[in-house]
């Protein structure tokens, strides 16, 4: 056993990946597997079990209760940064300065148990494909991402 699972005997196994229009990342994902030759790997066999998408959770009215703040009028991550921290994002629309910029949000703010408490109800959550035809649509970017899951 590892001292995570002593710690916390109940934590589920796996990675859980965190993104603003996480869809998005996981085709992108999928799609480097593959093109790096990867065939016999899929994001369900990396240990990816499930992803968050952040723009539904911030999308949802609870979140916004909880900040004690109006909506702001877009959703992107650039705006949610400037709307939530005042100042414009560094190196948005950048991996790494997207990471950043998302962690700065949710850091600053103190949202991360509301976060979780938004995505356990099923807001933003997209099950990751495990089965090989899940992954070909996924990389052949056929796969449509609704707002509670994962939708061939």
């Amino acid at each position: 056993q590892s001292r995570t699972e002593k710690k916390n005997p109940n934590r589920s196994k796996g990675i859980v990946l965190m993104a603003h229009r996480a869809g998005f990342d996981l085709s992108f994902l999928a799609k480097e597997i593959k093109r790096a030759g990867h065939k016999d790997l899929s994001l369900g066999k990396t240990g990816v079990i499930a992803a968050i998408d952040t723009l539904a959770v911030f999308k949802a009215r609870s979140m916004w209760d909880y900040l004690n703040r109006e909506p702001p009028k877009s959703f992107s991550l650039t705006n949610l940064y400037q709307y939530l921290n005042g100042k414009q994002m560094g190196n948005a629309h950048d991996a790494l300065g997207d990471v950043m910029g998302l962690n700065e949000i949710i850091s600053k703010h103190n949202i991360t148990s509301k976060l979780k408490e938004i995505a356990t109800s099923g807001v933003g959550q997209i099950r990751v494909p495990i089965t090989e035809e899940e992954l070909s649509i996924l990389q052949n970017g056929e796969a449509k991402f609704g707002q509670k899951h994962w939708l061939i």
